[in-house]
Formats: structure tokens, C-alpha cells, sequence
């Protein structure tokens, strides 16, 4: 799936695109984090660098 990430100095902008399989119709997800990532609700830390393949 493209998937794209824009560093800015206190966050970074998200954007992903999934395509439905069978074609005629697609998703756009967008959203922003801190610049220093997050921690999900049960603990582990995800750093800016680590993501999928992005």
C-alpha cells in the first residue's frame, strides 16, 4: 500500500491509500503524530523511523 510521511519540527503528516481489491473504489486515510511518534494504548513506543516500509 503507498503510504507517505512529511517531517515537519513538532509533527509529521500521514497519508495512506488503500485500494480495494476488486477495484472501483478506495480509501485515503490522513493524520499527523508528534515528531517523537507515539506509544500505542498498551505500551510499546513507535519511533518516526519504524513504520511499514515507508
Amino acid at each position: 500500500m503507498p503510504s507517505f510521511r512529511r517531517r515537519k519540527e513538532n509533527y509529521i503528516d500521514l497519508i495512506t491509500f488503500q485500494f480495494n481489491r476488486y477495484g472501483g473504489s478506495f480509501v485515503v486515510e490522513l493524520a499527523f503524530c508528534p515528531a517523537e511518534g507515539i506509544t500505542t494504548s498498551w505500551g510499546e513506543h513507535i519511533s518516526p523511523e519504524k513504520g511499514n516500509g515507508t
